[in-house]
């Protein structure tokens, strides 16, 4: 059994709302640190990737990757997070 001993509870709340919301739209780690700023929640950006991967851990999200030739652009390019089932996402909306 998996146990990730998240303290930040309500800032995983606000990041599935965010991904459920933005379905299928390009993650940027970066827009959501910069939503994360305000005064009342504040956390790095190793925990937004973080969240992220315990979402697809969980089997809340696949991230798809686009295609390219170029090695380069493959690792500047950003994922798509696709939520997995619609139906639990609205629980988050």
């Amino acid at each position: 059994m998996l146990s990730y001993k998240v303290r930040e509870v309500k800032e995983l709340k606000v990041f599935l709302r965010i991904i459920s919301s933005n379905y299928a739209a390009y993650f940027s780690s970066k827009r959501s640190f910069n939503y994360f700023q305000s005064p009342a929640m504040r956390i790095s950006r190793v925990t937004i990737l973080r969240f992220l991967e315990y979402a697809q851990s969980v089997f809340f999200v696949s991230s798809l990757e686009q295609y390219e030739k170029s090695v380069k652009k493959y690792i500047s390019e950003q994922t798509k997070p696709y939520v997995i089932d619609i139906g639990i996402s609205r629980l988050f909306l």
